[in-house]
């Protein structure tokens, strides 16, 4: 059973304590020994062997206990952390606000965590995250995603016009449509800014083995409806989505083709 910390605490101050008397006991008897060298009686000579085995059992344990409240305390200032980053990165647009960026950084200063760790610690949460905002789209996501011109079924789409679609004998009004195509652009952007890797990953086990993607208005869309223009940095990371996205596709392409020669 862990001891609660107001207890590890007072023993830590204990020991401290123990420690000061063993070794103000222990220092007249090596200055008795240092006088009379080798005609220190031996009694005084088992007294500061006694001694210092003692002292080193009690700084042993002074350094265990202080040890563990060293890990107490980052264990709390890692959960607490991981609070903090997960309300800073839980925006519409999957990334901090300049003001929620300095106060993780100032945040991050005053809890003393290493920035290593804050990194991996951030770099967990907004996985986490990214696999959250996946859960938020409907399992018929792949309707309102652009498909590729070969396919009859693909939707046109024009501003202005009002169309009745049909998706499983359910007439969806256009309007309808098209904002749930923009929320779904919306949370696949989040995901991405969020972690592009598991957004990757997450996209193309969501998406239909049959499904054939128009990928260059899919693009279009995903930047638009993201206002990537904007941001810089954005752009990178979107850019790396699609790139890799893009190679996903073709070789999935190619497994298909070597699967139906089969």
């Amino acid at each position: 059973m862990e001891m609660p910390r107001n207890e590890i605490d007072a023993e830590l101050e204990h020991k401290k304590r123990v420690l000061v008397a063993l070794i103000r006991r222990r220092r007249p008897l090596e200055i008795q020994e240092a006088t009379k060298g080798d005609s220190t009686p031996a009694e005084v000579l088992t007294e500061i062997n006694t001694l210092s085995e003692r002292i080193q059992t009690q700084q042993e344990e002074i350094t265990k206990l202080e040890t563990k409240l060293v890990e107490d305390q980052l264990s709390l200032s890692e959960a607490e952390y991981r609070l903090i980053l997960a309300k800073a990165w839980s925006t519409p647009r999957g990334s901090p606000t300049v003001v929620g960026q300095a106060e993780l950084e100032l945040t991050r200063l005053k809890m003393r965590l290493d920035l290593t760790r804050a990194q991996q610690i951030e770099c967990e949460i907004r996985r986490g995250l990214a696999e959250e905002a996946f859960s938020e789209l409907s399992v018929y996501f792949s309707r309102f995603l652009p498909d590729s011109p070969k396919n009859p079924s693909k939707i046109v789409r024009e501003s202005g016009i009002t169309y009745n679609i049909q998706v499983d004998g359910i007439f969806i009004n256009s309007q309808d449509q098209r904002n749930a195509r923009d929320v779904m652009f919306n949370v696949i952007g989040r995901a991405i800014r969020l972690d592009s890797q598991k957004a990757l990953q997450l996209f193309i086990e969501a998406l239909p083995s049959d499904f054939q993607l128009d990928f260059d208005l899919f693009r279009l869309e995903l930047l638009a409806l993201n206002r990537v223009w904007n941001f810089q940095e954005d752009m990178a990371t979107f850019n790396n989505f699609l790139e890799s996205l893009e190679n996903s596709l073709k070789l999935r392409e190619i497994e298909r083709g070597t699967s139906n020669q089969l």
